[in-house]
């Protein structure tokens, strides 16, 4: 057996062990489903808006002055 070959078949019987991982992990998640177990996802409200870090308003600037970058320094913003 060459080891292009047992490299071939480790890969299979990986695959393989993944494939029946996740049918056991949708049938369990079914299961639950079908029996009204499952938790619901709901959404969550949004973050509350505090003041912005200076590090993120940095960023800020360098992504806004790649944006408005035409070739001449106008519209830079200093970072």
């Amino acid at each position: 057996m060459t080891l292009f070959e047992m490299a071939l078949l480790g890969l299979a019987t990986a695959w393989g062990a993944g494939l029946a991982l996740c049918y056991r992990l949708g049938l369990r998640d079914g299961l639950r489903a079908a029996r009204g177990e499952a938790p619901r996802l709901t959404p969550g409200g949004a973050a509350e808006a505090g003041p912005t870090p200076p590090e993120q308003q940095r960023y800020d600037a360098i992504l806004a002055n790649i944006d408005a970058y035409d070739g001449t320094a106008e519209g830079q913003r200093d970072v």
